[in-house]
């Protein structure tokens, strides 16, 4: 077979298997069947611990945000005076709802009920007369809705009696 015309100067001599291969160029269907199975047995582990990472990231920013309400709570009663910091209601009596929303505090995206409990606290020793009403001791609770099984997030503060008269300094004698 002879070539003619402007290219017969340019065919050049191929050896035998460039020549097969020629004919093959490109992927064939069992060549993308074969890598794509490869792809799915290599990346179906990978999708698995995707998905529990985002899982996991999810459940952190519910707590994270369950602990920025309980704090937000406690830091709301000790901005009030101390005859105010009860529950509405309760023993000790105050200005201080039992049940609120998450909302209720400025957080946004978190679907919990914050809980108050305040109770008196007795730290007296044994010898002394006991009053019972030491302090009260502030717990809030914020219960997430998502989930029965995920355990609520709990704050605890103590409120002291403001002092009524200022503590003496010992004086020193050089």
């Amino acid at each position: 077979m002879k070539i003619q015309g402007p290219q017969a100067h340019i065919r050049r001599a191929r050896p035998g298997w460039l020549a097969r291969t020629s004919a093959e160029d490109g992927f064939g269907l069992v060549e993308m069947v074969m890598s794509t199975t490869l792809f799915l047995i290599i990346s179906a582990p990978l999708i698995g611990v995707l998905l529990a990472s985002v899982a996991q990231q999810k459940l952190s920013k519910e707590r994270t945000l369950a602990a920025q309400t309980a704090q937000s709570a406690i830091e709301t009663i000790r901005a009030m005076p101390y005859s105010s910091v009860g529950t509405t209601n309760g023993n000790p009596a105050g200005t201080v709802q039992p049940t609120q929303s998450a909302s209720s505090f400025g957080i946004v995206g978190l679907d919990a009920t914050v809980t108050t409990r305040i109770s008196f606290m007795d730290d007296a020793p044994s010898t002394s007369y006991r009053t019972r009403a030491d302090y009260k001791r502030v717990t809030v609770t914020a219960a997430r809705h998502r989930s029965a099984t995920t355990r609520p997030t709990r704050a605890a503060a103590w409120y002291f009696r403001p002092c009524s008269r200022p503590r003496r300094r010992p004086t020193t004698t050089t």
